[in-house]
């Protein structure tokens, strides 16, 4: 159904029930529970003009910031205290004719709606584990291991008690948890309750495994305004993208371990 286009660009809020509808799309908001905020939240920078959220933190731990602006470096800050800055994420802008849409019986705003959710979900996760993947090179919280040897994960969670902290999740695509289930009930799938599976191959790569601390130590997810979709049609043709201010902070570099099987 295409009648509920608007002729002019419109502005859109997605609701809570929008996104919670699509919420297992997103790995990184099952590891960190985003909360929102409003500028009353926020304070403003020690270092520039622009709003922050203070996140306190353990004295002896490293933090950083997930950079949503493409960079493969990071910087870590110690210290009991860090600055979590906002970044404006946009979607790509997606254009289809009013023919292509026709095959559509529910109203279009709301296929419109559950495609921009997911396409920022999707930019969220990329941000996300380019971060934890830098975070790995240099702190080299990695162990090599195979399919077969249970013992693989028990150096896996050693990791995390060298740290005094417990491994609580497990993160793989679904291509290694096949593999690594097969027909029997193997390995971490016996002793943890917190398995995420996901069928983004692209981001998460067959025969890794990532292990996160509880959320608690892990870090902080803040959502500054809701998710907006910007439609427009223009003739036959009908264009939309999303767009949400948001900022996620990784409080304990050390919350994080991954093991790569063969």
């Amino acid at each position: 159904m295409i009648d509920d286009i608007p002729s002019k660009e419109k502005v859109y809020r997605i609701t809570d029930t929008d996104i919670s509808m699509h919420s297992q799309d997103s790995f990184t908001r099952k590891l960190i529970n985003p909360t929102y905020i409003t500028k009353d939240d926020c304070q403003r920078s020690y270092a520039h003009s622009n709003l922050v959220k203070i996140i306190d933190k353990e004295p002896s731990t490293k933090s950083s910031v997930v950079n949503f602006e493409g960079s493969l470096n990071t910087t870590y800050v110690g210290g009991d205290k860090f600055e979590l800055p906002f970044f404006d994420i946009k979607s790509d802008t997606f254009q289809k004719t009013e023919q292509d849409l026709l095959v559509y019986s529910k109203p279009l705003t709301d296929v419109i709606k559950r495609s921009s959710v997911r396409n920022i979900f999707r930019i969220e996760d990329k941000a996300f584990i380019n971060e934890i993947d830098v975070i790995l090179e240099d702190t080299l919280q990695k162990v090599s291991g195979s399919y077969t040897n249970e013992g693989d994960f028990t150096a896996l969670f050693d990791i995390f008690k060298q740290q005094k902290l417990k491994a609580a999740t497990l993160l793989m695509s679904s291509g290694t948890y096949s593999k690594l289930v097969g027909d029997s009930d193997n390995g971490p799938c016996r002793i943890m309750s917190s398995i995420i599976v996901t069928d983004r191959n692209n981001l998460i790569r067959d025969n890794l495994i990532y292990a996160f601390a509880p959320q608690e130590c892990l870090g902080k997810f803040f959502i500054h305004d809701d998710i907006e979709l910007h439609i427009e049609k223009t003739r036959n043709i009908i264009s939309w993208s999303a767009s949400v201010t948001l900022g996620i902070g990784i409080s304990n570099i050390n919350a994080i371990a991954r093991l790569d099987l063969s």
